[in-house]
């Protein structure tokens, strides 16, 4: 399959994605739990992405919360994410907002993310946030993707593979 087919794709899927977070959700979580890109697409997504004299790459955080404070059956998934410089050179782009696709092999779900930074104790990375996610169980195994804007309106999509969902107790 050429990449331009497998890009208008993967774009189509994240319209129907982005339709379904506007159009509501259910009282457990934000955003929406819709059925996952398929593995040809993630495959597509590049893991590593070049913008302008950054090489950007993202480390994720995913957790459900069941300490003692926490309902019995825990807070709902929350997900942290660093877009950050591999080689810890300052960021020369800036980033508006993002959407994060938390992946399991029968379902995914959708959220807008909370950007913030660079800070200037790291001006090489930014750090993404959402929060409310569907109460998937801790130790699956999921697929991280953000997707993104750049300042100059480009969108952008990069993965992290294999995240265990951690859990504090």
């Amino acid at each position: 399959m050429n990449r331009t087919r497998v890009t208008k794709s993967l774009l189509s899927v994240l319209l129907v994605a982005l339709i379904a977070v506007s159009a509501g959700c259910s009282d457990d979580y934000e955003g929406a739990v819709v059925d996952p890109f398929d593995s040809a697409e993630i495959s597509a997504i590049p893991d590593t992405v070049h913008l302008g004299v950054n090489h950007l790459i993202i480390e994720s955080f995913v957790n459900r919360d069941f300490q003692p404070i926490s309902p019995p059956e825990g807070r709902p998934m929350t997900a942290s994410v660093s877009l950050k410089d591999i080689n810890e050179e300052s960021l020369s782009f800036s980033v508006s907002g993002g959407t994060l696709y938390v992946i399991s092999s029968s379902k995914m779900w959708v959220r807008d993310l909370v950007v913030r930074g660079p800070y200037d104790s790291r001006p090489f990375q930014l750090e993404m946030y959402a929060s409310d996610g569907p109460k998937w169980e801790p130790g699956m195994v999921v697929d991280i993707v953000v997707f993104f804007r750049d300042e100059n309106g480009k969108e952008r999509m990069i993965k992290e593979e294999d995240v265990k969902i951690s859990e504090s107790s």
